[in-house]
């Protein structure tokens, strides 16, 4: 199995940047960012599918917050709470996405056929269709890691480097989209708690 070209240049890498910042920027819904993330890892890449997937607050397990091109069905099923457990009881329930997210390291996975220590992709892997996967962490400046990208390929494939390094400096990205949308929310409280009491309950 050979590494595919990567097809990028800087020009298109800048020009995903700055797409992403100005969703970012723009203030535009969460899900919305972080889906424009997935489908420019896709086209810069060349994935089928992508997805960003978030630790839920008590850090037992991930959740999709966006996607490109998985179905419904797929996403609804890797996002159940019983599915992709951060800290499963075994090998027979863990995935790439949850050992990157543990590790804070990236995880390649050529072809899910042989990959015996993530037995979950026996149950995830035909409902989507796909045969490689490679699952980056996303890290945030200060509070440490908040999920993973995860990029899905139907034909099984190696991961040359500048995949490896794409998927993360994408990762990145999306950490920084989510760095954002919290300190605006953050500024909007303080903003909402400085207004006099009455502009308050004003309709």
């Amino acid at each position: 199995m050979g590494a595919p070209e990567v097809p990028s240049t800087l020009r298109s890498w800048m020009s995903v940047v700055g797409e992403i910042a100005r969703a970012a920027n723009a203030a535009e819904p969460l899900d919305g960012v972080l889906a424009t993330v997935a489908e420019q890892a896709c086209a810069l890449i060349g994935f089928e599918y992508c997805a960003v997937m978030l630790a839920e607050p008590d850090r037992e397990h991930l959740r999709v917050a966006g996607s490109s091109g998985l179905s419904p069905d797929y996403v609804a099923l890797v996002s159940d709470t019983g599915s992709l457990l951060i800290h499963p009881a075994g090998p027979h329930l863990d995935s790439p996405a949850a050992a990157a997210f543990r590790g804070g390291r990236t995880v390649a996975v050529p072809d899910v056929g042989s990959a015996v220590r993530f037995g979950r992709l026996r149950h995830l892997a035909p409902e989507q269709g796909y045969q490689a996967l490679i699952a980056a962490p996303l890290h945030a400046s200060d509070s440490g890691t908040l999920g993973v990208i995860v990029a899905y390929s139907v034909a099984a494939r190696e991961f040359g480097a500048p995949e490896m390094e794409l998927i993360e400096l994408l990762a990145d990205q999306a950490a920084l989209a989510l760095e954002t949308a919290r300190l605006r929310s953050d500024q909007q409280n303080v903003i909402t708690e400085l207004l006099p009491g009455e502009r308050r309950a004003a309709p």
